[in-house]
Order: C-alpha cells, then sequence, then structure tokens
C-alpha cells in the first residue's frame, strides 16, 4: 500500500496538469464578443461595422500546444446573418486569454 500511493500521487499530478489549458466557451465568446465590437469601430468598411455583432456561438476550441489554443465560432450579426470564424488565442499569464489573430472560414 505503502508503495503505490507515491505512485498515485504522481499519476494525479500529471492528469492535473493536461486538464484546463484552454480557455472556457465562456470566456471564448466573450474575448471574441469584444474583439469584433472593436474591430467594427476601427474598421468602418467592415461586415462588422454594417451590422454589429449581437452574439458568438462557440462550436469548438482545441489546444494547438501550451498557451495556445484555436476556437471556431459563429459570429450572429444584428441582421440575423452568421458569419464562420476561426480565432486564434494565446495566454499571457498575467493578463489571461487574448486574441492572438482571426480569419473567416469556409462555408
Amino acid at each position: 500500500m505503502k508503495k503505490l500511493l507515491p505512485l498515485f500521487l504522481a499519476l494525479s499530478l500529471c492528469l492535473a496538469a493536461c486538464g484546463g489549458r484552454v480557455p472556457s466557451q465562456a470566456k471564448t465568446a466573450s474575448i471574441a464578443q469584444k474583439f469584433f465590437k472593436k474591430y467594427g469601430k476601427k474598421y468602418k468598411e467592415s461586415t462588422f461595422a454594417a451590422n454589429p455583432v449581437s452574439s458568438v456561438e462557440v462550436k469548438d476550441v482545441q489546444e494547438l500546444q501550451k498557451d495556445i489554443a484555436t476556437s471556431f465560432l459563429l459570429v450572429k450579426l444584428a441582421d440575423g446573418s452568421e458569419v464562420p470564424v476561426v480565432m486564434t488565442l494565446i495566454r499571457k499569464p498575467p493578463l489571461g486569454w487574448r486574441t492572438s489573430g482571426w480569419e473567416m472560414a469556409r462555408q
């Protein structure tokens, strides 16, 4: 029994290190909505300026490597249309998750 305790402890620490390394879907949606709101204000001729973002639906969040994640989003605009977007997020330790880049996905 005493020999199994260190093994169990080491295994539980390894499993704990793997979990929670991507942002939650709610956090990803919040980051994307704020980003596209600012993007619409900055670029007046873009799709996001003509029709403001009403909501963001997160379909998938995957880890590319430690502190870098990619997510597939459906950005819902005020006119009822949806824009599929792939967004890359990067975690900077004191600040949290930030947008590193994005592109419109193929439909």
